[in-house]
């Protein structure tokens, strides 16, 4: 089964969320995430393809993940639950 349309969109979006809450931490740690992740989104935009939301989603979901254990108030919960069903919903669609 292909992914669908919309879970990329939603992928995207919740990408997206990341790269805001990214830019919101400004931490020079996640730099290269962030560039790479906004390339991926610009990409996406070109060529409809998702792969790279995918793979930067879960480099970005781990980052964040790790940064809110000893940071609890700076990540929110919306943004890492955002990200892990977009990216459980892509790859779902993948098999």
């Amino acid at each position: 089964m292909k992914s669908t349309f919309k879970n990329n969109e939603k992928l995207k979006k919740s990408c997206a969320e990341a790269v805001t809450t990214l830019e919101k931490l400004g931490l020079e740690q996640f730099e290269d995430t962030l560039g790479r992740l906004k390339w991926c989104i610009g990409s996406y935009e070109f060529d409809k393809n998702p792969s790279g939301l995918n793979e930067l989603g879960e480099i970005a979901l781990n980052e964040l993940k790790e940064f809110k254990k000893d940071h609890p108030r700076k990540v929110t919960k919306k943004v890492i639950e955002g990200l892990e069903k977009s990216l459980i919903s892509y790859q779902k669609g993948l098999k």
